[in-house]
């Protein structure tokens, strides 16, 4: 059985070796149709720690307009809560001059600079 087992190998390899995976063509919007998505499963686990951390709507005794809209707001839903951004940027350590950009000041000429 010891003498079988390497020539079986070498078999299954020279099978692997024989095949030639194409690549993929690439189809640019033309000739090709792509079917609609009808369903969408959402697992959750109130055991596992994997859910940790997941946005839960009950969608019981919806209609399918308002499981379409919540659907969409889970889809666009970046994590963030909805607030007031006063500043254009978020910082754990603000600074007093605030954040520096090279086009917040005015640029230099060699021409600016008086001779004495």
């Amino acid at each position: 059985m010891a003498s079988t087992m390497p020539q079986t190998l070498r078999q299954v390899v020279a099978q692997a070796k024989q095949k030639v995976i194409e690549p993929a063509v690439i189809k640019n919007g033309s000739g090709h149709f792509l079917q609609p998505c009808r369903k969408m499963v959402f697992n959750y686990c109130e055991r596992s720690g994997s859910s940790k951390g997941m946005l839960v709507m009950c969608m019981r005794k919806r209609t399918p307009e308002e499981i379409s809209v919540a659907t969409e707001k889970l889809k666009n839903f970046s994590g963030n809560k909805n607030r007031l951004w006063k500043k254009p940027t978020v910082s754990d350590t603000p600074s007093v001059r605030g954040i520096w950009s090279p086009f917040h000041s005015k640029t230099h000429k060699i021409t600016d600079l008086k001779t004495k």
